[in-house]
């Protein structure tokens, strides 16, 4: 199961992301700049939730 997070801001995208590495969370694709023009990361939370985040330009 994957749970797909939209955020509205860089800076909001940016802030849950370290947080969650911060907790030791499995990153599967770092934070980065995606060929669709995103900012996009993919990681395994630690109750072993699948999390995709996102915010578009």
């Amino acid at each position: 199961m994957r749970i797909s997070l939209e955020f509205e801001s860089e800076a909001e995208i940016r802030k849950i992301y370290d947080a969650l590495a911060a907790e030791g969370q499995k990153i599967s694709l770092e934070l980065q700049e995606s060929f669709w023009g995103a900012i996009h990361a993919n990681l395994t939370d630690k109750y072993g939730f699948g999390l995709l985040l996102n915010f578009e330009k």
